[in-house]
């Protein structure tokens, strides 16, 4: 196949790179390789602004997630029987989705904290939170959704009960 638009039995929309896998002539499962979920938000709009508006056409902004946050497989098998449709996405979801993958095969390994933001932010997102914080405040952000580092970022801390 190639880059596809699926739609779920859980009703997600996933935007993909697959491809079937087949037995006996019969697809029963699709290999998704860096499959993204489609997110679709819709601007909301007071009554007002509806009447100003001089277009008709709804505005909607479609942002794109891992479709499995906590893992680091990119390529995924599917069962068909989990999978309702699969159809031809428009062209600038698929540039969309181009752009994402490709930012995240070209960052650089080597921090776990980066590992983690990864799939989370594309680097236009990464671009601005850099430009929106001094880097002391982006230390802090890092210590609370990362916990304190001492310095390296290949240690990992662990307790047991």
């Amino acid at each position: 196949m190639s880059i596809k638009l699926i739609l779920l039995q859980s009703g997600e929309q996933i935007i993909t790179d697959a491809k079937e896998i087949i037995q006996n002539e019969t697809t029963i499962a699709y290999l998704f390789k860096n499959p993204q979920k489609v997110s679709i938000n819709k601007s909301v709009l007071s009554l007002e602004e509806v009447e100003d508006r001089e277009d008709s056409n709804d505005k909607v902004q479609i942002t794109l997630g891992p479709w499995i946050l906590l893992t680091s497989d990119s390529e995924i098998a599917v069962p068909s029987s989990y999978v309702i449709t699969v159809v031809e996405p428009i062209a600038s979801l698929v540039d969309l989705y181009n752009e994402k993958t490709t930012e995240k095969e070209q960052l650089p390994v080597g921090s776990n904290e980066l590992e983690q933001l990864r799939g989370m932010y594309s680097m236009e997102q990464l671009q601005k939170l850099s430009e929106m914080y001094s880097p002391e405040e982006l230390e802090e952000l890092k210590k609370m959704y990362f916990g304190a580092t001492n310095g390296t970022d290949d240690q990992v801390s662990s307790t047991e009960d």
